[in-house]
């Protein structure tokens, strides 16, 4: 309980507590005034959105009809009780 109210307050006051605190994509920094040093590829207040350049138009799966063959692929999470963990179902379209 003690933990929530702690990762509810950092969400407030916009500081962090621990690396929880930074979605664990990224470290809580105490030499930055307890803010988030996010890791690469990872950006915002608390390291919580993807940092992604902006996509090309025609670099997607149009790209299959060209020599290079660009193929995409797609996938959910889904959490099993069973054994505590996240797994991951994909497909890819070649």
């Amino acid at each position: 309980f003690i933990l929530s109210l702690l990762s509810v307050a950092s969400l407030i006051s916009g500081t962090c507590v621990d690396d929880k605190s930074c979605s664990f994509n990224g470290v809580c920094s105490s030499d930055d005034d307890d803010k988030c040093a996010c890791d690469p590829g990872w950006k915002g207040e608390f390291c919580e959105a993807l940092d992604l350049l902006p996509a090309r138009n025609g670099s997607g799966l149009s790209n299959m009809l060209h020599e290079s063959k660009t193929s995409t692929w797609g996938g959910n999470a889904i959490y099993s009780p069973l054994d505590n963990k996240d797994h991951m179902r994909h497909s890819v379209q070649a």
